[in-house]
């Protein structure tokens, strides 16, 4: 519930603070952003809430160099508001490799023939790397803020050329260099992405300086975003999705290799 009330509160904040185009949080005749509700043949009371439409295409149909630009910008523009923005709801906390309410299976028994030694080597060692960046942060003094945590390519609209972010479901306390970094995993297999990636941060310190604390910082976290995807699609019941797990552990082990070239 927290989780909700937080999505719909900070949504509200921005729109009531800055002139982004984010879902309008609409109450319930009673003036409820979230109400539970229950009805027969569902086992137990389900929480609803309702948004206004955002007119537009998805940004992964516009990937030019202009919009990611202002991609870079639109999240800065995030980053800052939610310095300022307080408020006394429970959250998840982007504290730890694995955020999330899921159990972490990698390397389980069942999953053992997806992970043969060199690839779990390569993972463990991508795990290490986050897991230490986390660290850093913790002992940086700097502290959390509310970040989006999905701002890909599909949960931004393009509009008259005026990019809006949707789905704020997995916000959590975390540093903008997560943010930031899961952005950039869904562009990591472009061809192009050295170039938009350059385009996202010049559109970034164009509002706020860029966070990164030194080099590699976001990449240790665009690794964090891989593991952890994995370790999710693992569980998930889609079968479309389960169909496609061991090409996808097999891609994420490439793209870890490459992150981890890198600071070698």
């Amino acid at each position: 519930m927290d989780s909700v009330r937080a999505e719909k509160a900070w949504l509200a904040a921005l729109s009531r603070d800055t002139d982004l185009r984010v879902p309008q949080p609409v109450a319930s005749r009673t003036g409820e952003l979230v109400v539970q509700v229950g009805c027969e043949g569902v086992p137990e009371p389900r929480l609803c809430a309702v948004f206004g439409w955002v007119p537009g295409t998805n940004l992964a149909k516009h990937m030019t160099v202009t919009n990611l630009h202002k991609l870079g910008r639109l999240s800065a523009q995030l980053h800052a508001h939610a310095t300022n923005w307080k408020h006394d709801l429970r959250l998840l906390r982007y504290d730890k490799i694995f955020p999330f309410i899921e159990p972490v299976v990698l390397f389980q028994d069942e999953y053992r023939r997806l992970f043969p030694l060199k690839r779990r080597a390569v993972y463990e060692q991508a795990i290490q790397w986050a897991q230490t960046a986390i660290d850093r942060l913790k002992a940086s003094g700097e502290p959390m803020r509310v970040i989006h945590n999905d701002l890909h390519q599909w949960n931004v609209r393009v509009f008259r050329g005026v990019l809006a972010p949707i789905d704020f479901e997995d916000l959590m306390w975390g540093w903008p260099v997560q943010d930031i970094a899961t952005t950039l995993y869904y562009l990591f297999d472009r061809e192009d992405y050295e170039e938009l990636r350059t385009a996202f941060r010049q559109g970034y310190t164009g509002h706020s300086p860029w966070p990164e604390r030194y080099p590699g910082e976001v990449d240790a976290f665009i690794a964090a975003r891989g593991v952890g995807l994995v370790n999710f699609i693992l569980q998930d019941p889609n079968p479309d999705w389960r169909a496609e797990i061991p090409s996808f552990v097999k891609v994420n082990e490439k793209h870890l290799r490459v992150l981890l070239e890198k600071q070698a």
